[in-house]
């Protein structure tokens, strides 16, 4: 790996990472440990047991790094603490907690509870609770501390349409589940510690994979709609085909995080990670996604956009019946009408203006979504409709 020059105030520097096996942690991970030589990085791992933990360490560093030959090197600047952010303290002992607060320079909270049907409880404990533990972790870093990055979600903006500021902030009552409610109440405890501790907050749209390589270590959100087009099946969704489907690669966002970590003008204020005014439609992005499936030799069916109170009568009974696993497609896109319908421009001027000074360009979807596709077919999609057809021939032969 040829590393760029370290921009490290301090060769002692340490970061300390929750949400490290999420999508957004582990590009993190891999982009410091890229930009720096000498960075060190400290990571909030679940695990029951030592041998646990262990092996989702080991896990994590061959999925970044196997393919350079760079996981022995690596491993010896990453370590990994148990813990949990649902548990008191993160669930860190009291040995790890001094050593997380004791040698921590910078803090990336990565950690959430994405699931849009999650119950308040489970969201609540993971996105309120765990975010009052990490800036309780924080303060306890002392004036060692340079930074502290939480990531919430631009879709804190619920319901609302139109052009939304990154400065704005955000209400309960404008959500649309529970997963938007607790996001709103966390993103509020930390905006009530601008001026008490060095933090920046970023809000991402829907976060795919690495758009050099495809890399991701999860098939939500964006790729369910995909995956459906792959295995034949045709599209039926409750959204309107005018509205905002926006999402952007997982290595463009952890470039554009470490420049804000290590910039200081960044302090106390909210940016969003997003496509901003050039944001495509619904129907913008099926054109794109059909010119690459068929690029590859495939032949998606049909996409029909239906009102919802259309879906719910007729829809949705026809994805029960002639879908397999039908009940739980359904209750997917029961939540995706939330993410879809809404036409809204999540301005990044501020961003972009950051970004573009560093040098650091958002590709744009039509180039990068090919290299998704075909990510997610050679590791799961192929893999996952071989086992659908065999089942479907299955009940044919009765």
């Amino acid at each position: 790996m040829d590393f760029s020059e370290d921009q490290f105030s301090s060769k002692l520097d340490t970061f300390f990472i929750t949400g490290a096996t999420g999508l957004m942690g582990s590009e993190f991970l891999y982009e410091v440990l890229k930009k720096s030589s000498s960075a060190e990085c400290i990571l909030l791992i679940r695990a029951d047991t030592e041998k646990k933990l262990v092996s989702r360490l080991d896990a994590l560093l061959k999925y970044l790094f196997q393919k350079e030959g760079l996981v022995e090197e690596m491993s010896k600047r990453v370590t990994a603490v148990a813990g949990d952010v649902a548990s008191d303290n993160l669930g860190l002992n009291e040995a790890d907690w001094t050593k997380v607060t004791e040698r921590s320079n910078y803090i990336l909270h990565a950690a959430a509870l994405t699931d849009w049907g999650a119950n308040i409880e489970d969201a609540t404990k993971v996105n309120v609770t765990g975010v009052e533990a990490v800036i309780r972790l924080a303060h306890s870093c002392g004036n060692k501390l340079k930074k502290m990055m939480h990531i919430s979600t631009a879709y804190i903006s619920g319901v609302r349409t139109g052009e939304i500021l990154p400065s704005e902030q955000n209400v309960v009552e404008n959500a649309c589940d529970n997963y938007q409610i607790s996001k709103i109440k966390g993103e509020a405890l930390v905006k009530a510690e601008f001026g008490n501790l060095p933090i920046t907050i970023v809000r991402p749209v829907a976060v795919v994979g690495n758009s050099l390589n495809g890399r991701t270590p999860t098939y939500k959100t964006f790729y369910y709609p995909l995956q459906m087009l792959y295995n034949g099946l045709p599209m039926i969704l409750p959204v309107n085909r005018q509205g905002n489907l926006e999402a952007i690669p997982s290595d463009w966002a952890a470039k554009v995080m470490i420049e804000m970590m290590l910039d200081n003008t960044t302090n106390s204020k909210c940016y969003h990670l997003s496509n901003g005014d050039k944001v495509l439609t619904n129907s913008e992005v099926k054109n794109v996604v059909y010119k690459v499936f068929r690029d590859i030799g495939e032949k998606p069916n049909k996409t029909y956009y239906l009102p919802y109170w259309v879906y719910d009568k007729l829809g949705s009974k026809i994805i029960k019946m002639k879908v397999p696993g039908g009940e739980g497609l359904d209750e997917k896109l029961r939540l995706y009408r939330h993410y879809m319908t809404y036409k809204r421009i999540f301005n990044n001027t501020s961003t972009k203006d950051f970004s573009l000074d560093k040098g650091i360009f958002l590709p744009e979807f039509k180039d990068y979504l090919p290299v998704l596709v075909k990510y997610a077919i050679e590791n799961k999609w192929r893999r996952k409709r071989d086992i659908l057809s065999k089942r479907l021939n299955r009940k044919k032969d009765f």
